[in-house]
Order: structure tokens, then C-alpha cells, then sequence
């Protein structure tokens, strides 16, 4: 869905918005709704472990995405304990003997114990539109498109000393 496909579910409300500012706007309500309600999760493409290093990059399936969070992890078909950065990192540092994944950035995934070479790791990650993404996902606008133009007709409204901000003008 290009962002431009909000207009007839906006424009009505906003007389004389510009398609540029429609589109800047739609894409950061877009961004905050994917953020917010963590509506588009999807299984990565497996990743195999080395064997040698306990980080797999979260690598994200286009650059029109980026990982919001990590919902879950399954390593060699056995879900794996998901636990906050810094207890992660402290688990590291205890040599904790259970099993864990954590990620401090959403883009590389932290595995303990170090999975052996070969073994497919899996990560389900909720997603949102980048900051440079000129679309957004057909999955999600189909769902969600008019609860996100109440969304941009919202924040459009919001503009300071616009026509379509204040009908007084």
C-alpha cells in the first residue's frame, strides 16, 4: 500500500493537505502503529548457527522494514527463553547454565548456550515500516488502513496555522 492510498480516507477531512505532507504523516502514524500494537509479526528466514559465535543477525526481509522486537525464538525446532538485554547480559557474565536469547539492538540475536554449527535458528520479530519506507505493508493496510488514517487525519490536524488545520485561516 503506497502512502498516497490513504488519501481518500483523509483528504476529505483535511481540504487542501499537500500529497507530500499526507505521505510524511501517513508513514510516522503508520511506523507508531506498527510500534505500538506490534500488529505485523512475521518468522525470519532460518538462520544457521556457526558453531563458533553466539550472535545471528536479525536481518530484516527488505529495507521497507525494521525489526521492533523480538516476539520469540526457536532454535533447532525448541523454543527458547526470551529475557531482557540486561539480564542477558548478565546471565553472560554468570555463566548461567540455563538456556536464553536476548537482543540488545533488534539486529543481531544473542543464543546461550552456543548452538553447534548447522542448527537452524529461527526468530519471529514484530516489524515496522522504516523511516525511508515508501510503502507499507500490504498485510497491515488491509487489516488497519482506517484506523491508521484516523490516525494521520489526527496528526495532520494537529499542524499549527494550516487551512486544513484551522478553519478559520
Amino acid at each position: 500500500m503506497l502512502w498516497r492510498d490513504f488519501a481518500p480516507y483523509v483528504l476529505p477531512h483535511v481540504i487542501g493537505c499537500a500529497m507530500p505532507t499526507l505521505e510524511q504523516h501517513a508513514r510516522q502514524v503508520s511506523i507508531d502503529w506498527c510500534r505500538g500494537t506490534l500488529c505485523h509479526q512475521i518468522d525470519l528466514d532460518p538462520e544457521l548457527a556457526s558453531g563458533t559465535r553466539n550472535a545471528i543477525d536479525l536481518a530484516s526481509p527488505s529495507v521497507q522494514l525494521t525489526v521492533v522486537k523480538l516476539m520469540s525464538v526457536a532454535v533447532d525446532g525448541k523454543d527458547r527463553a526470551l529475557v531482557a538485554p540486561r539480564v542477558g547480559q548478565q546471565f553472560v557474565r554468570s555463566n548461567h547454565p540455563g538456556d536464553f536469547c536476548f537482543t540488545t539492538d533488534n539486529r543481531t540475536l544473542m543464543v546461550y548456550p552456543l548452538a553447534p554449527a548447522g542448527v537452524e535458528v529461527v526468530a519471529t520479530v514484530a516489524m515496522m515500516p522504516s523511516l525511508n519506507a515508501n510503502i507499507l505493508d500490504d498485510i497491515v493496510g488491509a487489516d488497519y488502513a482506517m484506523d491508521i488514517a484516523e490516525g494521520i487525519i489526527a496528526s495532520l490536524q494537529r499542524l499549527p496555522n494550516q487551512e486544513f488545520s484551522n478553519p478559520n485561516l
